[in-house]
């Protein structure tokens, strides 16, 4: 296989270095946001579905869904998380208070309580979906950055 040459790799690592984070936020805010949900799809087909005696996790499926991460200058994020969490919080008899969908994910011991996993199965097999579809938009917004600069520095000419 003959060696593979760039050209240009110079100029291309300079303009890279000029990328602004906001610039590169405003690249990945929306994949970011939609990889989320690529996830989200695929955990529902993980969440244990139906009722028992001591579970009730009918109205667990309906509730996740993607929020955006605190604002901050320096990270931008999205995170999966239930729409209201006093529906899924329990008291056991000796007082103590529990999340409903953590002890489905981890189970409890004291309670015999098996796991059933579903966030970490959904993250799992959705991930390599995930990545290359962060990869195809930051391809993307690089694409789009770098014509706009070449326009701007064509015309300044």
């Amino acid at each position: 296989m003959p060696p593979t040459q760039l050209h240009g790799a110079r100029q291309f690592e300079a303009a890279l270095s000029k990328l602004t984070p906001a610039i590169e936020k405003r690249f990945m805010r929306k994949h970011l946001r939609s990889g989320a949900k690529m996830i989200l799809e695929n955990t529902l087909r993980y969440v244990p579905v139906g009722t028992t005696k001591k579970r009730k996790t009918q109205r667990l499926n309906r509730s996740f869904t993607v929020r955006a991460l605190k604002r901050s200058r320096v990270r931008i994020g999205y995170r999966i998380t239930t729409k209201n969490n006093s529906r899924f919080v329990r008291t056991t008899k000796s007082g103590k208070r529990y999340f409903v969908p953590t002890i489905l994910e981890y189970g409890s011991g004291k309670q015999n309580i098996a796991p059933h996993p579903f966030m970490r199965p959904g993250v799992d097999t959705a991930k390599s979906r995930v990545v290359a579809h962060l990869a195809a938009g930051f391809r993307e917004g690089l694409n789009e950055w770098a014509a706009k600069t070449k326009a701007k520095t064509l015309s300044g000419r």
